[in-house]
């Protein structure tokens, strides 16, 4: 059992760095918002992190942040 439970941390551990690698690959070579969030939606389910981390992704991104934006601008 223990080496079952080795084995699954040790495949997790492996699909993170790649889903790492191609994000951080991807990401370099983006031209544009749409490759980039291509980029994530490609390398999250290769994390296995999946639809969770796609919907975090979209609603963290859409957050309005009072830094970015003028004081007139405001939230809608």
């Amino acid at each position: 059992m223990k080496r079952l439970a080795a084995l699954i941390g040790s495949a997790s551990l492996l699909s993170v760095a790649i889903g790492s690698v191609y994000l951080v690959d991807c990401r370099r070579h983006a031209r544009g918002l749409d490759q980039i969030d291509r980029c994530y939606l490609t390398s999250l389910p290769l994390m296995g992190i999946g639809t969770a981390g796609a919907g975090a992704f979209r609603i963290g991104y859409n957050t309005f942040n009072p830094a970015l934006r003028k004081k007139e601008e405001g939230e809608g």
